[in-house]
């Protein structure tokens, strides 16, 4: 008698976890046809419609001796190399099915004259990711902050012509739980939204948009990315080019800067989150040279 009711127990045990399961997966794939019911199939079909790739875009990379030019120039566009190594072709498949207002912007983003060609990527973090994107000043290799305000002016249109400042930062899908169903994986490229690094004072400018993005590395897990970056791509081509990116050098401050550096935050210091800025910059200038839509 006992026994059997100890194998019942474990069973509606199972039962529940099972159940508790399938919720959780019901609010992390939003748009599955019935959630209550869902399937791992229904999950795996959901993905692999969201991942269907709809255009593909290039970036060329180079990499620089150093940080900056050993030789720059009042009026010099930049201060990294004018010209590096070349390391290869990255080309990215995007989703447009699934987010195509956040694939539109990086098309666009890639084709303008002040869009990502002549930035760089300016973190990687070892194990997880390389991103570049950051705004700031167009000479130190970021995207200008005025000429994304300018960018998001022409992506903020409809096609009739009408404004769509009423929504958040002109994109809907940056507050919509499905942009962010798609996990990462190695080869993913998102919108860097948690792992945003501009500044404060460029995040409050009026209009301001996330032009960030990071590309799965692995091999440390990346489950802590997903649910606040919208994945909106993958490396369909040259991931070798970011194997070899990843293994840039970059700044590490010693323990003991790092220990004072968390007692400076804990006591509100703000300059600790400057001085954080510097970690994981690579200590080489990874240059995006050329971007682009492929036909």
């Amino acid at each position: 008698q006992r026994k059997i009711s100890r194998r019942s127990t474990k069973r509606e045990v199972l039962v529940a976890s099972g159940a508790a399961t399938l919720g959780a997966l019901s609010g992390v794939f939003p748009f599955a046809n019935n959630a209550s019911s869902a399937t791992a199939l229904d999950v795996a079909s959901d993905l692999d419609s969201a991942r269907q790739i709809t255009s593909k875009v290039y970036l060329d990379v180079e990499l620089c001796e150093g940080s900056f030019s050993k030789v720059t120039r009042m009026g010099d566009s930049s201060i990294f190399c004018s010209e590096g190594d070349s390391v290869g072709r990255i080309v990215i498949g995007l989703y447009g099915r699934h987010v195509p207002r956040i694939v539109a912007d990086f098309e666009q983003l890639v084709q303008d004259d002040k869009g990502l060609a002549g930035t760089l990527f300016h973190r990687i973090l070892e194990g997880k990711y390389i991103e570049g994107g950051r705004q700031g000043a167009r000479r130190l290799g970021e995207l200008g902050v005025a000429d994304m305000m300018a960018l998001r002016g022409e992506s903020d249109r409809t096609s009739d012509g009408r404004s769509q400042q009423d929504t958040p930062r002109g994109n809907p899908e940056l507050l919509e739980s499905k942009s962010f169903a798609i996990p990462h994986r190695v080869g993913s490229v998102s919108l860097a939204l948690s792992e945003n690094s501009d500044d404060p004072s460029t995040r409050q400018v009026p209009g301001y948009q996330s032009r960030q993005f990071l590309i799965a590395t692995g091999p440390l897990p990346l489950f802590d990315l997903d649910g606040s970056n919208i994945v909106f791509g993958e490396v369909v081509q040259g991931m070798d080019v970011v194997s070899r990116i990843a293994g840039v050098r970059t700044y590490q401050p010693a323990e003991r800067l790092r220990s004072l550096n968390q007692m400076a935050t804990f006591f509100g210091d703000e300059r600790a989150a400057n001085a954080r800025k510097l970690w994981d910059r690579p200590l080489q200038a990874v240059v995006i040279r050329e971007s682009g839509v492929l036909e």
